[in-house]
C-alpha cells in the first residue's frame, strides 16, 4: 500500500499506483478542491456519517476519530480514479482542562 500526502493526490499518481499492483491511500486536501468538498459534505451529513465505519483514538487530551465508507457510487468522478473503493475522514479534537 502507497501512502502519500495531498501533494501526490493526484488522478495520474493513483493510475500509476494500480499499474504498479499496489493499493494506495492518498490525502486530500485543497488541490482536489472538488474531492475534499464532496467528501467533507459526506461526514458532515449526520446521517450518513452513522452509516460509516468509524475508529476512535484518545491520548492524553487529544482524539482522533476515523470515519471510512466504501458506499461511494454517488461520488461525482469516481471513475476517473483508478481503483478507487472507498473514500474516508479524520477528526481531530483537543480537550481543554476546563472540559473534563
Amino acid at each position: 500500500i502507497v501512502v502519500a500526502d495531498a501533494l501526490n493526490c493526484q488522478k495520474e499518481t493513483a493510475k500509476a499506483i494500480v499499474e504498479g499492483k499496489a493499493d494506495y491511500l492518498l490525502g486530500v486536501k485543497d488541490n482536489q478542491e472538488t474531492l475534499k468538498k464532496d467528501i467533507e459534505d459526506y461526514v458532515q451529513d449526520v446521517s450518513l456519517r452513522e452509516t460509516m465505519d468509524t475508529c476512535e483514538s484518545c491520548k492524553e487530551n487529544r482524539g482522533r476519530t476515523a470515519f471510512s465508507t466504501c458506499d461511494i457510487h454517488w461520488l461525482y468522478g469516481r471513475q476517473e480514479w483508478a481503483g478507487l473503493t472507498c473514500i474516508g475522514a479524520i477528526h481531530s479534537h483537543k480537550q481543554r482542562r476546563n472540559d473534563r
